[in-house]
């Protein structure tokens, strides 16, 4: 009940995120929004408290997304992520913004592209096992490397694969997350 909850939540974030880009798609400046779902996993590498396992997780929708193209090849993307994963008595929970450049191939006015996306974010994650629980805030820096649809109406798909590694902190060692995301585009002509 509490994944469906969370499901809803980033739906609804979606809808808000997509009405307030329509409204200023029409002054010309966005271009492209979407949302997307993913099969990721994550390696935590600490000895401490976040305890060393591989987290895997398939879920739609993980995050949405608004981008600006500079020119035919170049475009700015940020995101925002909610995920909330449970097992037993086992919590964990990360909430992540990003920032990316991708550097498309060939123009995606031409019907579908190619593109690689270096990306840097911050995500804030909470672990709780049992009675215990502890938070963090990391930098994690990475790159996608995916592919853009041919768009139909205004509206395409993407896919790409994707590795963060979530910077040392003082309470928790770095991560490192690899997957696979797929989703819908709505592109402004």
């Amino acid at each position: 009940m509490k994944r469906l909850q969370l499901s809803r939540q980033v739906l609804t974030l979606a809808i808000v995120i997509a009405a307030t880009a329509s409204q200023s798609a029409q002054g010309g400046t966005i271009k492209e929004i979407g949302v997307d779902g993913s099969f990721t996993m994550t390696t935590f590498n600490n000895p401490g408290f976040f305890a060393p396992a591989d987290i895997t997780d398939i879920r739609f929708p993980t995050r949405v997304r608004i981008g600006w193209f500079s020119t035919e090849t170049l475009s700015i993307e940020i995101s925002a992520a909610y995920v909330s994963t449970n097992q037993g008595a086992n919590t964990l929970t990360v909430f992540g913004a990003t920032i990316g450049i991708a550097i498309h191939f060939t123009p995606v006015t031409k019907g579908g592209a190619m593109y690689f996306q270096p990306i840097m974010g911050i995500d804030r994650v909470s672990l709780s096992i049992g009675s215990r629980s502890d938070s963090d805030t990391q930098l994690g820096i990475g790159a996608a490397l995916g592919l853009k649809s041919f768009k139909l109406h205004g509206v395409g798909m993407r896919g790409d694969f994707f590795l963060i590694r979530r910077l040392e902190t003082q309470k928790s060692l770095a991560t490192t997350t690899a997957g696979l995301q797929l989703g819908f585009s709505f592109f402004d002509d």
